[in-house]
């Protein structure tokens, strides 16, 4: 069976690789956040820059402010459509072994370490909402006897676990 993405938030991936669920963290979850940041940037340069820019011109002086900051402004949007573009490429590329971060073994009903090494029987695995530490979003966590890891991240610039949650529920896993 081909690998197929199910779903993505901020670089967190939850993947089918056949018989099995993929969980991955791509370490992509800055890109959103950066994006956020150079759009920010080029609306208040813009902005700010626009305004020095008319006013020069009603004085019948160049405004070297104003030029500085649509240059800026022109710089951070470039930088933004740099990034999304970046960002909308690696969404399409299945995660290589060396970002797995767990794996759910339907046809054994175990989940399992990327290193293939079996951590629990699927009928002992719980994945629960937990804080994240310095964060407002919620992660989602695999917990079983003896251990947990944390699985899926959300983000506020990206979405939540909530569609990773649903997808394990499709096939029959516990989450809540």
């Amino acid at each position: 069976m081909q690998r197929q993405i199910l779903c993505e938030s901020a670089g967190w991936v939850l993947f089918s690789d056949g018989p099995r669920l993929v969980f991955a963290n791509r370490g992509t979850s800055y890109q959103r956040v950066l994006v956020f940041v150079f759009v920010l940037l080029t609306l208040i340069a813009g902005g700010n820059g626009i305004v020095w820019l008319m006013v020069g011109i009603r004085s019948g002086e160049t405004s070297m402010l104003g030029v500085v900051l649509t240059a800026v402004a022109a710089l951070a949007g470039f930088g933004a459509s740099r990034v999304w573009a970046a960002e909308k490429r690696d969404r399409t590329v299945i995660p290589g072994q060396d970002t797995w971060v767990a794996m759910l073994d339907l046809e054994t009903q175990t989940l399992e370490s990327p290193q293939g090494e079996s951590l629990a029987p699927i009928s002992n695995v719980r994945f629960a909402s937990v804080m994240q530490f310095g964060s407002s979003s919620r992660a989602l966590a695999a917990r079983w006897p003896g251990g947990s890891m944390v699985v899926y991240r959300g983000n506020p610039f990206a979405g939540s676990f909530l569609e990773a949650r649903d997808i394990l529920q499709s096939y029959g896993v516990e989450a809540s």
